[in-house]
């Protein structure tokens, strides 16, 4: 299960708007038969734009067509994750589906193993600040969530800003038991990267391996990793090409390869274009 932990803070509306989509992106792609796919999103109860956040979200996925349903048993996963009997319309195909303020006590399916199916889970915690929630919610999802390979940390700037505050936000970071860490941004850009390490937290076994054991990539076969933290704006321009609502992205995601296939500089200006189109 691949948790989103989102840290209150002063966020503009297109911020929320940037990172609603940001969620939206990491639970469509690949109609979600991701294991990287955002599965569950952590909140504050006392967050006054916990609820804006959540229509932002789902006004998004609202507006992603959906996608053929292929892998086997997604179905009857579906129905059970949720309770519902799905509306397959075109045949096929579900629908994208957030479901908010479950409680991990009566619906621990959520918590307790990875769903891959297009369904997302919200819950809420309670806590006096946005600093004491962020100290919770790494303890939920170190205890209660099942899985280690992935988390996000959505975070404003100003949350961290001060000396104090950083240093309780980076103890934070260092107590997530996940693989990668990524703030601000889906940690499935960590494997993509190539360079860096990839794979679960250290500490699994054969008998109970989480998410797996070792790691992929890692070029410069760097010795006695625990993790990897990816850090990134809280908004970025060009839009990413793997959003949703990017126009452009089959054209630049070609661009981009045939770049890597033939690198030349006189590839770029097709590739930013593309970028700045989208």
């Amino acid at each position: 299960v691949t948790p989103w932990i989102v840290v209150p803070g002063p966020y503009r509306s297109g911020q929320l708007d940037f990172q609603a989509e940001n969620v939206a992106a990491m639970i469509v792609n690949n109609a979600s038969f991701n294991c990287i796919a955002c599965k569950l999103i952590v909140t504050w109860r006392g967050w006054p734009d916990r609820q804006r956040f959540l229509d932002k979200i789902s006004a998004v996925l609202a507006g992603v067509p959906r996608r053929q349903a292929y892998y086997p048993g997604a179905v009857d996963r579906f129905r059970r994750f949720t309770g519902q009997e799905p509306q397959q319309n075109p045949p096929g195909t579900l629908p994208w589906t957030l479901l908010r303020d479950v409680d991990p006590d009566r619906q621990p399916q959520f918590f307790n193993e990875e769903s891959f199916v297009c369904v997302c889970a919200e819950t809420a915690l309670e806590a006096a600040d946005e600093m004491e929630f962020l100290d919770r919610a790494v303890e939920f999802v170190n205890q209660r969530v099942w899985g280690t390979l992935g988390a996000g940390v959505m975070v404003h700037p100003k949350t961290r800003r001060g000396a104090e505050r950083e240093e309780r936000f980076q103890r934070a970071l260092s107590r997530l038991r996940y693989g990668t860490v990524a703030i601000n941004h889906w940690p499935a850009l960590a494997y993509t990267m190539m360079n860096i390490p990839w794979g679960g937290y250290p500490g699994g076994t054969l008998a109970d391996p989480q998410s797996g054991i070792g790691w992929v990539h890692n070029p410069y076969q760097l010795g006695g990793v625990e993790k990897t933290v990816l850090e990134g704006p809280l908004v970025v321009r060009p839009k990413p090409f793997w959003f949703p609502s990017n126009r452009q992205a089959d054209r630049l995601a070609s661009k981009v390869l045939e770049l890597y296939r033939r690198p030349h500089w006189s590839r770029l200006p097709g590739v930013f274009w593309a970028a700045l189109r989208g």
